[in-house]
């Protein structure tokens, strides 16, 4: 599993898409970061790691396009399956590769809540909690991606079909601006749990952004 989960690394940053995915979500929530957080003075970083959820629907389909599609595609698979490893094991290297590179921006985040420290007031309970729920929710979609890059040789089709899979269940999850529960597989619980938790940050950002402004 080592060898596969190396391999997979090295060919995310050797292909530059790991470079470009950890840098388009590290612009982004910095962009985010300096709107809400350095710009309107909102003390909760929760507020702008909200914002940046909505380019995971497009990003990770970007990254897990090719997690089986292009081995289909380029008969490799065939050498994955036959190598001393179980399949499992080739499932888990794939898998924690592109975690690794979903994890890079994350890490990044988590200097953002020691800049607002430094700027006044902080709350790094919401705010590293929030970090995690958005980890957590990054797993979820690729594993989504992960999924249905293995039913296809195109990743193209894998990329599309991913993006709109995940545009599903985050329109499916949203009703009166609160996620409600509508699927019940652990994949679809945990994908609620973590939108719940950022959606609770949000409102309790809002909340006490108006009571100061009062």
């Amino acid at each position: 599993m080592l060898a596969i989960y190396k391999r997979e690394v090295r060919s995310y940053f050797n292909s530059m898409i790991g470079c470009v995915f950890a840098a388009f979500l590290t612009i982004i929530g910095g962009v985010y970061f300096m709107v809400y957080n350095l710009y309107s003075g909102y003390p909760f970083f929760a507020y702008s790691l909200a914002g940046v959820i909505f380019m995971l629907l497009i990003s990770v389909p970007v990254l897990s396009m090719k997690s089986f599609a292009e081995d289909r595609k380029n008969k490799t698979d065939q050498l994955l399956l036959t190598s001393p490893v179980s399949l499992v094991e080739i499932v888990l290297g794939k898998y924690l590769a592109m975690v690794t590179v979903f994890a890079i921006p994350c890490v990044i985040y988590c200097i953002f809540p020691l800049i607002i420290k430094l700027q006044g007031t902080a709350h790094f309970l919401v705010d590293y909690s929030s970090i995690l729920a958005f980890f957590l929710l990054g797993c979820v979609f690729i594993a989504i991606g992960m999924f249905l890059s293995s039913l296809t040789e195109s990743p193209v089709i894998a990329a599309i079909t991913t993006c709109a899979a995940l545009f599903f269940f985050y329109l499916s999850g949203c009703k009166d601006n609160s996620f409600q529960p509508v699927f019940v597989t652990y994949r679809q619980k945990a994908l609620y749990l973590c939108f719940q938790i950022v959606s609770k940050d949000e409102t309790r950002v809002y909340t006490n952004s108006s009571k100061s402004r009062q």
